[in-house]
């Protein structure tokens, strides 16, 4: 079996593709014509602002049997996995706080029936009280798809 070529990166692909580029725009192999420079392309994305064709620098190195650089590739699914691990582990730290301060709190009412001026009770519930709405915003967050972004981007600015 053969093994992939390497390659470098999109204008070397779009080159081998049959396209003309010139800086970091292309002349493009699929549009009749004589329209100049019509192809735009980054390190990861290519397109046609005249045809509207696209493609991906994944999708254009597996089309010529080319394999990429893991330097290129498997940055954002490393940190991904990254995140989805803080999550699941910042989750469950939440959740066990959650659980301790919410008994806490049960048992600081039950106490302050009967001891009403028993500081610790009240300094239980108090903490309660001021961790409580944070929780809740966590636990919503992590449950749809906007708050988990939101949370993405958060960790991502504190952890590079």
């Amino acid at each position: 079996m053969d093994t992939p070529t390497r390659i470098h990166g999109m204008e070397e692909l779009l080159e081998a593709e049959g396209f003309r580029v010139r800086g970091r725009r292309a002349d493009c192999a699929h549009c009749e014509g004589e329209s100049r420079l019509t192809v735009s392309f980054n390190e990861r994305f290519a397109f046609c602002h005249r045809c509207q064709w696209r493609t991906s620098l994944q999708r254009l190195a597996k089309l010529q049997s080319r394999s990429i650089p893991a330097r290129k590739v498997g940055r954002a699914s490393i940190r991904k996995a990254s995140f989805r691990q803080w999550l699941r582990t910042t989750y469950s730290q939440m959740a066990d706080q959650e659980r301790r301060l919410a008994r806490r709190a049960t048992w600081a009412r039950t106490g302050l029936d009967f001891y009403p001026d028993h500081e610790a009770g009240w300094s239980a519930l108090a903490s309660w009280y001021d961790r409580e709405r944070s929780f809740q915003l966590f636990f919503e967050a992590a449950q749809d798809k906007l708050g988990r972004h939101a949370l993405y981007r958060s960790w991502r600015r504190a952890n590079g």
